[in-house]
């Protein structure tokens, strides 16, 4: 039980816990057999759900992006070593790249290079 408290007291909710909880909406779902909830009803809570968890990793993508081409411009104005340019501009690389999987909803993005 504390442990259960100690999540909800954090401030990010893992990606985890929101599974968990579409989970345990699902097995409500299916327990209830349309009783107590209409199916349209459920549906629209589950596209909810998707629709949220896209738009944020899409958000925190676009952060990632700012903060790097942030970081270029100082990097550049206070004229950095060259291998510090080009990590970060490989960094921003694979960032764009992430969004621009998530923005047109290809698949699996998960094969790109992680930008947290």
């Amino acid at each position: 039980m504390s442990s259960t408290v100690g999540t909800l007291k954090d401030e990010k909710i893992s990606m985890a816990a929101i599974g968990f909880v579409c989970a345990a909406i699902v097995y409500a779902y299916a327990w209830a057999d349309e009783k107590y909830v209409e199916r349209s009803e459920f549906l629209s809570l589950q596209e909810l759900i998707v629709d949220h968890t896209e738009e944020y990793r899409i958000n925190n993508a676009s952060q990632v992006i700012r903060d790097l081409k942030t970081n270029i411009r100082i990097a550049k104005a206070t004229q950095a070593p060259e291998f510090d340019l080009d990590r970060l501009q490989e960094q921003l690389k694979h960032a764009e790249e992430y969004k621009t999987c998530l923005v047109s909803r290809q698949p699996n993005c998960k094969h790109l290079k992680d930008v947290e």
